[in-house]
């Protein structure tokens, strides 16, 4: 653990690029294996950083968070493809629900982005499975996912203004 805290450190003081690209990996390896906690990660990071490095890492954060959470939906519409016939007609009635109310399903998405509940993670196979569309789902996942890291990476620089 304290290896990874010294390249973090590392990172941090010379090599932003690298950091971020850094940042971006493990938050991507995170959409995947909620066991890696990336909101714990960012807040480790930017307690290591300059408070200029608050906007660039949440949107690396985002950007690698939202390529997991795109296979993940890529594999909820693989899912509805299965020979699951019961379940289809399920899937079909609740991607009607979300139709007619088109404009409440971007700020589900968005909620779900920003607070994790439900979790993003099943939201993401779920927005597959009923086909919702990609591109809502990465624009709206994607700000959502700005605003919940830029928070988390956000509270180790308010401590060290007060300081």
């Amino acid at each position: 653990m304290h290896g990874f805290l010294a390249r973090l450190e590392s990172l941090a003081a010379g090599h932003p690029l690298e950091l971020m690209l850094f940042v971006g990996v493990v938050c991507f390896v995170s959409g995947f294996l909620p066991l890696i906690h990336s909101e714990t990660f960012l807040v480790s990071a930017s307690a290591l950083c300059p408070p200029s490095f608050i906007l660039p890492m949440a949107a690396s954060a985002a950007i690698g968070q939202m390529g997991a959470k795109v296979l993940l939906y890529f594999a909820g519409v693989g899912v509805m493809r299965l020979p699951l016939h019961r379940y289809h007609a399920k899937a079909a009635a609740a991607r009607e629900r979300f139709e007619r109310r088109r404009g409440r399903t971007g700020t589900f998405l968005f909620a779900s982005a920003v607070l994790g509940f439900p979790p993003f993670y099943a939201v993401s196979v779920m927005a597959g499975a009923l086909r919702l569309d990609l591109v809502t789902f990465v624009l709206t996942g994607l700000a959502g996912r700005f605003v919940r890291f830029a928070v988390f990476v956000a509270l180790p620089q308010l401590r060290l203004l007060w300081s």
